[in-house]
């Protein structure tokens, strides 16, 4: 298994409290930023877990893949062991993409049945109008001949 500088830079670093600290801080400044009502940060019990960051970034990728995978497929699954953090990261990535285009697919069927619907509904409205003004095209001949018949006309 041979892993990227970044993923041997989390690896080498043992200061998790440190790295927990930072991000949860670069979170919140963004947070504050961009008017966010909601969002969370990292436990910093987690410190207490892991040797190093590069374990607990990989905990949190098979998380991700795991949520992307009930996403995409409707069940939770789990990532091969033997995957480096990045691999891991990829294949959580490419199921939120596939997720996301399914559901895409989804909205646009829904929107195309919704069409349809709409236009059987509209061609129904206009079939009905067509009738009732047929309807009343045949009154106002049948008034025309007692009129005639009457000699009103």
């Amino acid at each position: 298994m041979t892993l990227s500088a970044r993923e041997l830079s989390l690896l080498s670093n043992t200061d998790v409290l440190g790295y927990i600290q930072a991000e949860n801080a670069k979170r919140n400044a963004q947070a504050l930023a961009e008017g966010w009502q909601f969002w969370t940060v990292m436990s910093e019990d987690l410190a207490e877990e892991y040797s190093n960051v590069y374990e607990m970034e990989l905990m949190f990728a098979r998380g991700a893949y795991s949520d992307a995978h009930k996403d995409w497929a409707g069940c939770r699954s789990s990532v091969s062991d033997e995957l480096t953090l990045e691999q891991v990261e990829a294949e959580a990535s490419k199921l939120s993409e596939w997720a996301a285009e399914e559901a895409a697919d989804l909205i646009a069927e829904d929107c195309r049945e919704e069409y349809w619907v709409d236009l059987e509904r509209e061609e129904e409205e206009m079939r009905l109008l067509q009738l009732r003004r047929d309807a009343e095209e045949a009154e106002d001949v049948i008034w025309d001949i007692q009129d005639r018949i009457m000699g009103v006309a």
